[in-house]
């Protein structure tokens, strides 16, 4: 393959190992485009969680949680 001007040149990429990123292909189009993969555990496991749910949540108890300085909550 030829290297491309319009493509932006990287040194590293680096991914956490999932399914696009393991394949043989991937490995033979890094070589040939000269970058090297470094590959990462992935940083959360969402199986079986609720995203929508815990994100809700996660903001509930920011809005109810009064400012150090102001004593109010930023949702008041």
């Amino acid at each position: 393959m030829k290297k491309s001007s319009s493509l932006r040149e990287f040194k590293t990429v680096q991914s956490d190992n999932g399914p696009p990123f393991n394949s043989e292909d991937l490995k033979e189009f890094a070589a040939e485009m000269g970058f090297t993969h470094k590959k990462t555990a992935a940083i959360a496991r969402t199986e079986g969680v609720d995203i929508q749910a815990a994100n809700y949540d996660m903001l509930q108890a920011y809005r109810e949680t009064p400012h150090p300085t102001t004593r109010t909550a930023p949702y008041e």
